[in-house]
């Protein structure tokens, strides 16, 4: 199965709603998602998607990967949008799990699975005494061989095993009437790591940097879109504090705040990065930038005061 077979078989209507698009861009995304083999990039495809439809479904034109030519390069912007009479450029980024907590997921997944082909009318829990381990540290035949052994002798309710000090196996129904085993699976803890948005290399930065130029020739507002995967870790505060930075009472936020902490008081991005857009637990929130030189329209910057967070000033 692809991932775009995987993906649609949890959307059935996912074709449907790729119909709000005009049809050279429904086709250019459906190309790219059914041809998408790695999982990070399809997932970063099917949020770009989102934040298409997200426009689109709000009275916006929409402009899938519009070609400009910036001095002697050209750009594709994932989103060229016309929302209330004025063009904005539209960037997605997707903060996914970081790559440590990825391959401990994986490892766990393919942990589980290979529990569920040992033979067995037992349903298992599994937990981690360690739930940092290093994957490198272990080998999952190993650990499977292992509880196979263990399960040739007869089990009953509440028998555990722990594993090379870190995997401990339960069972928590000792009859199922199945011929193979159940498995009840761990969900890893994360390692919060924020310089993923603080770092001057993170991909906001980054973001910002390579489409400088592109806002100073046309001088159209840009707006980053966030999308936060809920097993990275981070959520809508650690957001609003790398934006506006630490601050005691959010409702002092405006065009006139002493505070600099924050990514949008940058003296490289407040003249180009006009506001974010994040989606976090498919809702969305919307947070300006209150830079006076902010170029989102006043119909515009009504339009997203729908989506601010509550307590912010707007």
């Amino acid at each position: 199965m692809t991932l775009y077979e995987e993906y649609v078989s949890g959307w059935k209507n996912f074709e449907a709603e790729l119909s709000i698009f005009e049809s050279d861009t429904q086709k250019k995304l459906l190309r790219k998602l059914k041809r998408e083999k790695d999982r990070a990039n399809f997932l970063s495809l099917i949020t770009e998607v989102n934040f298409g439809i997200f426009y689109a479904q709000n009275g916006a034109t929409v402009e899938y990967e519009k070609k400009y030519q910036v001095k002697d390069k050209k750009q594709e912007p994932d989103w060229t949008i016309t929302l209330n009479d004025q063009v904005f450029l539209s960037e997605v980024l997707r903060l996914n799990p970081t790559q440590k907590d990825q391959k401990r997921n994986d490892f766990g997944v393919k942990l589980l699975n290979a529990i569920e082909q040992l033979e067995g009318s037992y349903f298992v829990e599994v937990n981690y005494q360690d739930e940092y381990f290093r994957v490198l540290d272990f080998s999952l035949d190993d650990i499977v061989k292992e509880l196979k052994d263990w399960f040739s002798t007869e089990r009953k309710l509440g028998d555990s095993i722990t594993l090379f000090n870190n995997f401990t196996f339960t069972i928590i129904s000792a009859n199922t009437h199945e011929e193979t085993v159940l498995v009840a699976g761990n969900f890893n803890s994360i390692d919060i790591d924020k310089r993923r948005l603080e770092s001057s290399n993170s991909e906001f930065f980054k973001k910002v940097d390579k489409y400088a130029d592109l806002i100073e020739q046309t001088s159209m507002p840009f707006v980053i879109n966030l999308h936060i995967d809920f097993k990275n870790g981070l959520d809508s505060e650690d957001v609003f504090s790398f934006l506006y930075g630490r601050v005691d009472n959010r409702m002092i936020i405006s065009e006139h705040t002493e505070y600099t902490s924050g990514l949008f008081y940058n003296d490289n991005v407040k003249k180009y990065l006009n506001g974010v857009l994040l989606r976090y637990n498919s809702e969305h929130i919307f947070f300006r930038n209150y830079f006076k030189g902010n170029k989102l329209s006043p119909d515009n910057l009504d339009f997203f005061k729908k989506f601010a967070p509550s307590d912010q000033l707007s």
